[in-house]
């Protein structure tokens, strides 16, 4: 169970950052980001769907909870929370008080 992984040196991983730090990434994706989406607007080179580039743009205005962002976004919680969690992951949003916002 639980009390062997840590026995065997099994780490927590309580936020997305845990992981990317783990792996030696975590300030890989937000430096790259944080130059391309805050500083000079999202490129359409950037390899960023519409869906997350529309995301991009409601919270660079704004930090939401993710119900009001599906319902700005006129889509499913559920879909959005696919999506929230990749930009979590890959550093370009985090997500504080239950509200996300670019980072």
């Amino acid at each position: 169970g639980t009390l062997q992984l840590i026995q065997r040196g099994a780490l927590l991983a309580s936020c997305a950052d845990d992981i990317l730090e783990f792996f030696g990434r975590k300030n890989l994706f937000a430096a790259r980001w944080k130059n391309l989406v805050i500083r000079q607007g999202i490129p359409s080179s950037a390899g960023v769907n519409p869906v997350e580039q529309k995301i991009l743009e409601i919270l660079q205005r704004e930090s939401l909870e993710v119900d009001v962002l599906a319902r700005t976004l006129e889509m499913p919680a559920a879909e959005l929370g696919t999506t929230l969690s990749l930009l979590e992951i890959q550093g370009i949003i985090k997500q504080e008080g239950g509200k996300y916002y670019v980072d």
